[in-house]
């Protein structure tokens, strides 16, 4: 009977021994998880600090953009009046142009006309008058000799301003 316990007891410790064991090695199993688990949480702190500072970069970065964009919006209106205020002062030049042109055009008519009639006056002096009057068969009658001395003093006056 002495035996027959002795024997009781030597099962009970080898068991609570390797229950021991097994409760020692789940220990370290957990103590190893808890390892494993507290590195994932480091790691994905990072990767979430990371995140974030590339989620507040782009976010910069569209700012960034978004003014350049309005800048250049900005720009091209200024470009654009600009455009139209270029376009409008080519028009009045192209006008201003055109009346000199037409200015000019008729100026030299006139000028033409007034070097005709210089020289039809001068052709018209090489005649004597006969007892000092203009013959009525001439080329000028009475009436209009008047008329041309004073045409033929506006055309001398309108050459010497140009000479000056």
């Amino acid at each position: 009977s002495v035996l027959g316990g002795g024997c009781h007891f030597l099962k009970s410790n080898h068991f609570l021994s390797s229950q021991n064991h097994f409760l020692s090695f789940q220990n370290h199993f957990l103590s190893f998880q808890n390892h494993f688990l507290s590195f994932q949480n480091h790691f994905l702190s990072s990767q979430n600090h990371f995140l974030s500072f590339q989620n507040h970069f782009l976010s910069s970065q569209n700012h960034f953009l978004s003014s350049q964009n309005h800048f250049l919006s900005f720009q091209n209106h200024f470009l654009s009046s600009q455009n139209h205020f270029l376009s409008s002062q080519n028009h009045f030049l192209s006008s201003q142009n055109h009346f000199l042109s037409s200015q000019n055009h008729f100026l030299s008519s006139q000028n033409h006309f007034l070097s005709f009639q210089n020289h039809f006056l001068s052709f018209q002096n090489h005649f004597p008058p006969l007892n000092g009057q203009r013959r009525s068969s001439g080329p000028l009658s009475l009436q209009t000799q008047p008329t041309l001395q004073k045409h033929s003093r506006a055309a001398e006056t309108l050459r010497l301003n140009q000479f000056l």
